[in-house]
């Protein structure tokens, strides 16, 4: 019969299904990864950006904002909107003073003093952060479930490796033959 193919079926289904299991092995290895890090970036930054405010007197850095710039909605740290500000940032032992951009400031805080923990070798300004044990549980718990949920999407697409060796089959010694 002609257009048949020996399987009984419609020649062009065979490219269909073809065309169906390269889309969903895309969709397995690029579009999945890409939104698991997504996701993932954004539990991890909302924790992360969270800052404790401590008392002025007793602060080591105070860091006071001039300008924010807003980010997003989609980015490095994941999905949602963020900002990016310049700070002056000054010690209080010696009122020396240094310009930095940080991302845990608001424009709400422009003209505000804020206090600073720290500044690092990079003249980062590091802020005494609230919740991070919390938003690296919560990330974990994400690590775990996105994990299942990329082998239940891409384990019918894998690659098959090595194929298994047929095991030989035992026959029992005839009863009646020495």
């Amino acid at each position: 019969m002609a257009g048949v193919e020996e399987g009984g079926g419609n020649p062009e289904e065979g490219g269909g299904r073809r065309l169906r299991r390269r889309l969903h092995r895309v969709f397995a290895f690029l579009v999945v990864p890409a939104l698991g890090y997504l996701i993932g970036a954004t539990i991890f930054f909302h924790f992360y950006d969270r800052v404790e405010t401590g008392d002025l007197a007793k602060a080591g850095y105070t860091a006071v904002a001039t300008a924010c710039q807003e980010r997003g909605p989609v980015t490095y740290k994941g999905f949602g909107y963020w900002h990016r500000c310049d700070v002056t940032v000054t010690r209080t032992a010696d009122r020396r003073t240094l310009t930095a951009d940080v991302s845990f400031l608001e424009p709400a805080d422009i003209g505000r003093t804020t206090w600073a923990v720290g500044v690092d070798r990079r003249s980062r300004v590091q802020p005494e952060r609230s919740s991070p044990g919390l938003g690296m549980v919560c990330l974990m718990a994400f690590g775990v479930l996105w994990l299942l949920v990329f082998i239940r999407i891409a384990g019918p697409v894998m690659p098959e490796g090595r194929r298994r060796r047929r095991m030989p089959i035992r026959y029992r010694r005839p009863e009646g033959a020495d």
